[in-house]
């Protein structure tokens, strides 16, 4: 006698079929925590498995044949076991790794068919932080993100808005590698905004603004404060001899002014008088990279130049510390930061204080002028 089919036995069956369903896809396509498994066709035509990669594992025989361990290989496996290989992304046969060989079966394709208008910035960079050891693209190879902008600074004068978290595509694995560090500590209390999260949208742009855009108003007392200072481009040497001093100063300045405009201005260096030509081998105009404020920075050495005197008992005793720093030699190849003033932390009876000292200037030899 066949047995009709109860509404219970009916909605039983249909909820197995369901369920074989789903784990014939997992094993297809991955857990639910592995990346997404984008097939070929969907992705450019240079992401494609290659049909001649293989492991470097030892072949092993199954019921006598020789089992070759290829990206098909690899499809064919547990989800969990093919996500551990794909992350492991040894190096196997030709040269290859294995994400690199089988992009499609370990799912490195699917950066490839992303929007990078809604995904990435204007440099390539994704909008949110990627994870050590998620895939990125093959145009991110080589490129460094930052994320995670705070305070930095032990005096106001200093305050800077600076990354502490940096984000690179490694070319060989075409993996995200990411670097976490430390914000520099401060021997004297910090200012009050340090360590705080900030925008650095609010402060200087890579490159100099159009004068009249836009920029980010604010009525932050401190981030005003900041803004005085100005942004300042394109530093470019300039100096007569290398006797008097070489200075690297900035042509280009912007301005973020209460109306949230950018206000530009340049200014072109004073030219050497007729009576001191410029020495032969000075780079005037040649871009150049400005000199420090003070070495060793911070904790070290205090981030605004101390007065003769002043204390010093949060500072090592024989802690040398080095100031007023400009461009000094008597030759080209040989031009260097070097500061004129240090101070040197002693120990005077019962208290340790700064000692101030000077730095002669070099004597250079008279020169051949430019002719």
């Amino acid at each position: 006698m066949t047995a009709k089919a109860t509404p219970l036995r009916a909605t039983m069956t249909l909820l197995l079929s369901l369920l074989l369903f789903a784990r014939a896809a997992s094993a297809t396509t991955g857990s639910a925590t592995a990346r997404l498994f984008v097939p070929a066709e969907t992705t450019n035509k240079e992401c494609l498995d290659d049909p001649t990669f293989r492991l470097r594992n030892k072949k092993r025989k199954k019921n006598g044949v020789v089992v070759r361990k290829t990206c098909a290989w690899l499809k064919k496996v547990g989800a969990k076991k093919r996500d551990r290989i794909c992350k492991a992304n040894k190096m196997g046969k030709k040269g290859k790794r294995v994400i690199e060989g089988c992009p499609v079966t370990c799912g490195s394709c699917q950066d490839e068919i992303l929007d990078d208008d809604d995904e990435t910035d204007d440099d390539g960079c994704p909008l949110d932080a990627p994870g050590q050891g998620s895939a990125c693209s093959v145009k991110q190879k080589g490129i460094t993100c930052n994320y995670n902008f705070i305070y930095e600074g032990c005096v106001p004068e200093d305050l800077v808005c600076a990354p502490i978290k940096f984000c690179t595509c490694e070319t060989e694995s075409q993996t995200w590698s990411v670097l976490l560090e430390d914000a520099p500590l401060c021997k004297e209390p910090p200012t009050e905004l340090a360590g705080h999260h900030c925008d650095p949208q609010d402060f200087c742009p890579p490159t100099p603004p159009e004068s009249g855009s836009g920029c980010a108003s604010s009525t932050d007392a401190n981030l005003n404060f900041i803004r005085e200072r100005g942004c300042h481009y394109n530093y470019v040497f300039w100096g007569c001899s290398f006797d008097s001093g070489v200075m690297c100063t900035a042509i280009d300045h912007s301005h973020c002014t209460e109306e949230g405009e950018w206000q530009t201005s340049s200014v072109v260096p004073l030219p050497c008088p007729d009576a001191n030509p410029p020495d032969r081998g000075v780079p005037m105009g040649e871009a150049c990279a400005p000199c420090p404020s003070v070495e060793p920075a911070a904790p070290f050495c205090p981030p605004k130049e101390p007065q003769d005197g002043d204390d010093c008992s949060l500072y090592s005793i024989d802690e040398v510390c080095n100031y007023d720093f400009t461009y000094q030699c008597c030759s080209r190849d040989e031009l260097k930061c070097s500061p004129e003033t240090f101070y040197t932390c002693v120990e005077d009876e019962d208290r340790k204080m700064w000692k101030h000292a000077s730095i002669d200037r070099v004597f250079c030899p008279p020169r051949a002028v430019l002719g």
